[in-house]
């Protein structure tokens, strides 16, 4: 077996980090390295312990989500961040993507929902939970301001992209292509640099707007 996902859950109420951790004990590649209760708490955890990926709240104290998710993606862009909120706020959504983001599930999950949307980050599939789909494509249909050229794209790379937004992983994408995973990182690198993105939660995003995939 691989080893396993070592993750951080960051979260103010110390009754929902119980319940995780209670929950997570069970899955053999998964393993709990770390908690916090506050954004300062979280960055300092993120940075010692070298988490995977963090599971973390946007409603902390001392330091918001998003500044935590800031400060933790300049230093370790290789840490994953699913954001795991009661709120489906479109704003909310947004700033946490654009922050670095790359999951957002809402705290209603199911338990199998949660496990599977820790093993997708991990992996660097973006995970958007149904009904903040819903509020993002909302958001998009009322907000089309910022706006990308698919011109500037490739073919390949649009195919990519596509690819991307429904899931796949770098692995699955490389087949499909008949490349290597290394290659399909590269095209994915072009498309983030080329359309001013900063993670592929983004690029999911992007693919909706412009319609290359619905929901």
């Amino acid at each position: 077996m691989d080893n396993p996902i070592r993750l951080l859950i960051v979260d103010d109420h110390p009754a929902l980090i119980t319940g995780l951790t209670a929950l997570l004990k069970h899955e053999n590649d998964i393993n709990v390295v770390g908690e916090a209760c506050n954004g300062i708490d979280a960055v300092e955890k993120a940075l010692a312990l070298n988490p995977d990926v963090v599971i973390m709240d946007l409603a902390l104290p001392k330091k918001s989500g998003c500044e935590a998710i800031g400060e933790i993606q300049s230093s370790k862009p290789e840490i994953k961040i699913l954001i795991f909120s009661s709120s489906s706020d479109n704003d909310q959504i947004m700033a946490a993507i654009q922050a670095g983001a790359i999951g957002y599930l809402l705290k209603d999950s199911a338990p199998q929902e949660i496990c599977a949307a820790i093993r997708k980050v991990h992996e660097g599939k973006p995970v958007l939970n149904p009904q903040v789909e819903i509020s993002i494509l909302h958001q998009i249909q009322h907000n089309r301001t910022a706006d990308y050229p698919v011109e500037i794209l490739t073919e390949r790379e649009i195919k990519i992209l596509r690819w991307l937004a429904q899931g796949l992983t770098d692995y699955d994408i490389a087949k499909i292509a008949h490349v290597t995973p290394g290659t399909v990182r590269s095209h994915i690198s072009s498309v983030l640099n080329k359309l001013g993105l900063n993670n592929r939660a983004q690029a999911v995003i992007y693919a909706l707007k412009k319609g290359l995939i619905k929901i």
